[in-house]
């Protein structure tokens, strides 16, 4: 069973590791890419495994793509409400650079829509500089030029209902004209001064999902204490007890028997030349 579908207008491979945006969040480190750099993708696929999920998921996009699938990174979360599966991809030697930059076993990557305020049934739309940013859900969002918002947002609805609440954040009051005229209801405009400084304090990154992930996946670093090594430390205790309580009992063992063959040899000798 397959159902898969892609919004490849606004979708791009051009990045530069210059526009990564890092920011802390509850002990987390969040590597944001722009959106464009990603492909946002839905599929249904229906496998046994991860494993199995993991080689079928490429060749199930294949024909939404344009690059080769070899080339390409799939991350992917399955949504608990629909079953969706979302998946974002990412060019292989975007994520190599990305991984051989960032290592800390903390890093969540994340194209930077998906971190974005959202609640059931709101969106949030954020005018950064020359970019509108839009999420529409937990797992799904886009970026396209300002200029190009309320087009992009009539596309997008022709295959999504209408929320019941947008909330519009930009930064002037000049970027209050991109607003779509035609669509309903915009709830709330606020603005903010810095898009980083908002975002470490409004982000809500999408659950679950990480692009570090596969063969990127970023390695725990385990923490040991003393408690961690006691069980082997009483197994060697253990080993070595027993090591030597055997080698003693050998020891005696043989001795024993050692005087129990020269008092039979002694008796033998006698016996044989008698005095």
């Amino acid at each position: 069973i397959l159902d898969c579908c892609a919004n490849t207008y606004y979708y791009h491979y051009l990045m530069s590791t210059d526009n990564l945006l890092h920011i802390p969040h509850r002990g987390q480190d969040l590597i944001l890419i722009p959106a464009s750099d990603v492909s946002f993708l839905t599929s249904n696929i229906t496998v046994q495994n991860n494993q199995d999920l993991q080689s079928a998921l490429p060749y199930a996009l294949e024909e939404q793509l344009i690059e080769n699938v070899d080339e390409l990174h799939f991350s992917w979360v399955i949504d608990p409400q629909s079953a969706d599966i979302h998946v974002l991809v990412i060019k292989h030697q975007i994520m190599q650079a990305l991984f051989e930059q960032y290592s800390d076993q903390n890093s969540i990557l994340l194209p930077d829509v998906l971190v974005l305020p959202i609640a059931s049934n709101q969106w949030c739309v954020v005018i950064e500089g020359e970019r509108a940013l839009v999420r529409t859900n937990i797992y799904e969002g886009f970026e396209c030029k300002k200029r190009q918002l309320g087009q992009q947002l009539e596309l997008y609805l022709r295959d999504h209902s209408v929320p019941k609440k947008i909330y519009y954040w930009c930064q002037s009051v000049d970027d209050t004209k991109w607003l779509p005229e035609t669509i309903k209801p915009i709830a709330h405009i606020n603005h903010f001064k810095n898009f980083e400084n908002w975002m470490s304090k409004n982000a809500m990154p999408a659950q679950n999902l990480n692009s570090f992930s596969g063969p990127y996946a970023i390695k725990q670093a385990r923490q040991f204490t003393s408690i961690h090594w006691l069980p082997a430390l009483v197994l060697i205790v253990l080993t070595l007890v027993i090591h030597f309580a055997y080698s003693w009992y050998q020891i005696i063992h043989y001795e024993s028997r050692q005087q129990q063959l020269l008092d039979q040899s002694h008796r033998i000798f006698s016996e044989t030349f008698p005095h």
